[in-house]
């Protein structure tokens, strides 16, 4: 499972550590303990976004995202993708006439996921899922291959967002023929007023803020069908009320978590394993974080 959303962190040294979403969602910071317990990254190569950091500690960065292909079942007389690149590696494969060989490939890109925020600054999103399990291309053409970077945590004491969107991932990057691209994770935001680095691939969670804030960022920022991602959760504050949470960054597979309590930060949305290749969980969201 890929690109799921990091947790959000927990005031109080009692309270556990809101859980990144699965497929390589960080976990959220824990407040007040001694010493405070800062969110961690989002692990590479899943896309999955950082956890929100403590009032007194660091946020995680977002994990690096990644490209996968998948061999189609191969035409009578063409080689297998592993004896080719052997072949090109001994210097053995011929260079023209082009070869037969397949027209197609399945292939799965994950964006990096977002940097998450400090205090009690919502989750970031994970890097966009997309795939394709019949992508045309032509033989004896070379594509070049993007691999988003995550975005940078915040790492200094103090209140602040993430200090950096994830980097998008294509496929095809020059454009020979249709570039297969995904976007990257929003940062884990504080505050309750917009914010540019919010949305993404899937978007961040909305940090601490005023009762009534405005909604949890937008996930799907490139407008694909089927969506690369998911919303991020909500903060949540009584009437006339900071809250001291922040909710979950999405996840390729679900919306973050919002949170629930003034205490309570919200979980990462989980990851997705849609892409037929394989049965692994990839970018999940970050979790949110709290400082109070």
């Amino acid at each position: 499972t890929y690109a799921g959303g990091g947790g959000a962190a927990t005031g109080g040294c009692a309270g556990s550590r809101s859980s990144g979403g699965s497929g390589g969602g960080g976990q959220g910071g824990v407040h007040d303990c001694s010493p405070n317990l800062s969110g961690t990254a989002g692990q590479a190569n899943t896309g999955g976004g950082g956890g929100g950091g403590p009032g007194c500690g660091s946020a995680g960065a977002g994990g690096s995202g990644i490209f996968i292909l998948k061999e189609l079942c191969k035409a009578s007389g063409a080689w297998p993708l592993r004896e080719q690149f052997q072949a090109e590696a001994d210097g053995s494969w011929p260079k023209a006439p082009a070869v037969p060989g397949f027209s197609s490939i399945n292939l799965l890109v994950i964006a990096g996921g977002g940097g998450g925020g400090s205090l009690q600054a919502g989750g970031s999103g994970a890097g966009g899922y997309r795939f394709s399990t019949c992508f045309p291309i032509t033989p004896a053409t070379t594509y070049k291959v993007t691999i988003g970077a995550g975005g940078g945590a915040r790492t200094a004491p103090g209140q602040g967002p993430g200090l950096a969107k994830g980097s998008p991932s294509s496929f095809d990057t020059c454009g020979v023929g249709c570039t297969f691209a995904s976007s990257g994770g929003g940062a884990g935001i504080f505050g309750e007023n917009p914010q540019p680095l919010g949305p993404g691939g899937s978007a961040g969670g909305r940090g601490e803020g005023n009762h009534p804030d405005s909604g949890g960022f937008t996930g799907n920022v490139g407008g694909y069908s089927p969506p690369e991602g998911n919303n991020g959760g909500n903060n949540w504050s009584p009437s006339g009320q900071y809250s001291g949470a922040g909710g979950g960054g999405g996840g390729a597979g679900a919306a973050g978590i919002p949170t629930t309590l003034t205490t309570t930060a919200g979980a990462g949305g989980a990851g997705s394993s849609a892409w037929p290749g394989d049965c692994t969980v990839r970018a999940g969201g970050g979790g949110g974080g709290n400082g109070s």
